[in-house]
């Protein structure tokens, strides 16, 4: 009997069985937190309001606020007596499926358990996922604290330990799990490059609606991870085949990140940094830093200016998966993740009509589906890298040529959803290159918040 029947079943079965567990994870899985504590932008409030009209013109009664008799009252005695709220004794398990498709692992499938433990001693959580293609067993355990929490989890203080082992981008800054799955598995347009890490790591981090900090050590081990799968939903090969090589070895990094909201201006700093090797031991020595700002600034009753900046080096040692990625977020025009280096340099500014198209058109005076427009432009600029092979390489320079800046210019249709938070929204961009450098005009959508630069991952 030939072969190609088995190889043909399973080939058949593997892309079922990712299918299935991209569907059970992307129906269930909550979406991620991507800016730390960072408040809604001021100068687009009006829209949300505007969004929150139109939802109860359209839904009525079912829209209304409830009788809250008596409900002021429980909350002042809450909030009087705090102990009150976490004085449960009663366990309460949860339990979720877990799913993600790429090319270094294949399909992944698993699942997710947690349990709150009673009397306010935080809680525990577990998971555990296989992958298909690299036929490896992921997964982990965690315990996290929170003290002062209020509903929106402002003005809390975060304590959490875990460990295990998980595949993570080397892309440290701007990764979406679930749009790179997506990508992935749909289209085949998977450019991130991914590490294995086995460890443990400790985390305490304070959040306030206005300032967030936070302190990160960890100790894992990070392994290369090779492709393992050449399809996707398509039956075709990935646009990108070969997964960047990490440099193996043992990390003793400590990070750190303090962000906050400007006083009296719609602006929003932060700073991080990252240092391994040295006292801290391990195999693996550098310094990775990043400085963001962004702000939001009303231009009469119509417009929104929204500019954003983020500036990075790495020292020490030019490792692949702690260098600088250019291209995607950073620059729309330019594939993710399509330059490499140990330095970058980025600014984008966004100029929002904060009225609703069909507003504008005279088509509906309260949308029930706002869709926005906007244009924008951009530079941003990579630099130490080595020509012939693209890896990062270390150099002494903290700002990029000229000849390395890249620009764009370009609009935007944008669809603010307001879930899972006020600014998030969906946005197409068809940008234009500016400049004779063989870039073409590409649209790239993408799923985001306001002011993209900020709150990136530690």
């Amino acid at each position: 009997m030939s072969a190609r029947g088995p190889a043909r079943r399973g080939a058949r079965a593997a892309r079922r069985f990712g299918a299935l567990s991209l569907a059970l994870a992307f129906a269930l899985l909550p979406a991620r937190a991507h800016a730390q504590g960072a408040p809604a932008d001021s100068a687009l409030e009006r829209y949300v309001r505007t969004m929150a009209d139109s939802t109860d013109a359209y839904f009525g009664l079912s829209a209304q606020a409830p009788d809250t008799t008596g409900l002021d009252s429980l909350r002042a005695f809450v909030l009087a007596h705090p102990r009150a709220r976490r004085g449960g004794t009663r366990l309460s398990p949860s339990f979720a499926p877990q799913g993600a498709f790429n090319r270094a692992l294949g399909p992944v499938g698993g699942a997710n358990a947690g349990l709150d433990l009673p009397f306010g001693f935080g809680g525990l959580e577990a998971d555990a996922q296989w992958a298909g293609g690299a036929d490896l067993w992921l997964g982990g355990g965690s315990w996290t604290k929170r003290w002062n929490a209020d509903e929106a989890g402002f003005e809390s203080v975060k304590l959490r330990i875990a460990g295990g082992r998980q595949s993570a981008s080397m892309d440290r800054d701007f990764f979406d799990p679930v749009q790179s799955s997506l990508r992935a598995f749909l289209t085949g347009s998977d450019r991130s490059n991914y590490v294995l890490r086995d460890g443990a790591e400790i985390e305490l981090s304070r959040r306030k609606s206005s300032l967030w900090a936070g302190l990160l050590a960890r100790d894992q081990l990070e392994s290369p991870l090779p492709t393992t799968a050449s399809w996707y939903l398509g039956h075709h090969g990935p646009v990108v085949f070969p997964n960047d090589t990490a440099r193996a070895g043992r990390t003793h990094e400590l990070s750190a990140w303090l962000g906050g909201r400007v006083p009296n201006v719609p602006v929003t700093l932060e700073a991080r940094g990252w240092t391994a090797g040295g006292a801290l031991g391990g195999a693996l020595a550098y310094t990775r830093v990043r400085l963001s700002a962004g702000g939001a600034f009303g231009l009469g009753r119509h417009l929104a200016l929204v500019p954003e900046a983020d500036w990075g080096r790495l020292h020490g040692s030019a490792l692949p998966q702690d260098a600088f990625d250019l291209g995607g977020s950073t620059l729309r025009s330019l594939d993710a993740e399509s330059v490499r280096g140990t330095g970058r340099a980025a600014g984008h500014v966004d100029l929002l009509v904060t009225d609703a198209v069909q507003t504008l058109l005279g088509f509906d005076r309260e949308p029930t589906f706002p869709i926005q427009i906007g244009a924008f432009a951009g530079s941003a600029a990579a630099w130490g890298s080595d020509p012939a092979s693209g890896n990062p390489e270390l150099v002494a320079r903290d700002w990029p040529l000229r000849q390395e800046w890249l620009s764009e210019a370009g609009a935007s249709v944008l669809y603010r959803p307001g879930l899972p938070h006020p600014d998030s929204f969906v946005r197409l961009d068809w940008a234009i290159p500016i400049g004779p450098d063989g870039r073409r005009p590409r649209l790239y959508l993408s799923y985001t918040r306001s002011l993209g630069f900020l709150g990136g991952r530690h």
